[in-house]
């Protein structure tokens, strides 16, 4: 009688290339399902953080979520495991990762056991770090307070003796600028999207993370898209 409406959140930022081919992405969607699936966008946190929205999404609300596999953490220890730095050494890796088996159970023991629901995977590319501090060792970690955006991420910062700190992503701009956060990481065109270079005078280019992204909502509410409409939803976002 009506059709599905849909909060897609994410902290990317609006001006940046995830929103701009995302808004793409669920318009197609749309027009593919007649109108019978709609979407709206929420970039820069507006929804909340990650840990935030999947708090969310586990409540019922019909929300859709972008973000990394370490959000995931919480809920799957092999998610965690492919989250940490290092682990794929180049793009292509992630997509041989997902045409296998151990991310088909993957995906499946998160449904059952967690109701999160992943949909799509891609990745937005290396992660590197910008400062207000030079970074060009390890050892030059240990004298930065660095945000970093997941537990398992600011477990790493720790483990190379650095201070972790948290923190909604569009604050980055204020507390790098004010000294409570000496660093941030993030892919090129988050960094660059959201200006950060104008509070920072150094990036190091760390590729410390492929950095893949999925899409998840709840799988109580994945199960109510008609099966032909899951496939459209498939399609569009394994091209975008």
């Amino acid at each position: 009688d009506k059709p599905m409406t849909f909060k897609v959140a994410t902290t990317q930022a609006s001006n940046g290339l995830w929103v701009k081919y995302m808004t793409e992405a669920y318009a197609e969607i749309t027009e593919r399902t007649n109108g019978d699936l709609v979407f709206e966008i929420y970039p820069d946190s507006e929804l909340g953080k990650n840990d935030d929205c999947v708090e969310q999404i586990l409540a019922g609300a019909p929300m859709i979520l972008g973000c990394g596999f370490d959000t995931m953490t919480n809920f799957s220890d092999k998610l965690a495991v492919a989250s940490s730095p290092y682990v794929f050494q180049d793009m292509s890796e992630v997509f041989d990762l997902v045409k296998t088996d151990w991310w088909d159970t993957t995906v499946a023991e998160l449904a059952d056991t967690a109701n999160l629901q992943i949909f799509a995977v891609g990745t937005l590319g290396y992660r590197h770090f910008i400062s207000s501090q030079p970074i060009k060792a390890p050892a030059d970690i240990e004298k930065l307070i660095v945000r970093m955006g997941s537990d398992l991420m600011r477990n790493w910062i720790t483990a190379i003796g650095g201070s972790p700190a948290s923190g909604a992503w569009a604050d980055n701009y204020s507390n790098i600028q004010t000294g409570v956060f000496h660093a941030c990481e993030a892919t090129l065109d988050l960094l660059w999207s959201s200006a950060l270079y104008e509070v920072c005078d150094y990036m190091a280019l760390s590729g410390h993370s492929i950095n893949p992204n999925i899409s998840i909502m709840s799988a109580e509410n994945w199960n109510k898209i008609p099966a032909e409409y899951q496939a459209i939803m498939t399609e569009v976002m394994e091209k975008t």
